[in-house]
């Protein structure tokens, strides 16, 4: 099993880094967990085709800034 977090930083945010740092940290050394953002470039089609391929996807947007809309 595998975890990916995928999420669009909000320029205005001023969380955002930390955010990102605690998630890129809590996966560091676990070779199934991954951290991808709009910083990388992920966009809305590679979100749209790593859920197209994913067998589950949980989304819920906690925090501004870090989340996924779809509509």
């Amino acid at each position: 099993m595998q975890l990916a977090l995928i999420g669009a930083m909000a320029g205005d945010d001023p969380e955002r880094w930390e955010l990102l740092d605690r998630g890129e940290e809590e996966g560091s050394g676990d070779t199934s967990m991954f951290v991808f953002t709009n910083l990388v470039g992920v966009g809305s089609m590679e979100v749209n085709v790593f859920q197209r391929g994913c067998d589950v996807v949980i989304q819920k947007s906690l925090r501004e800034g870090f989340g996924l809309v779809v509509s």
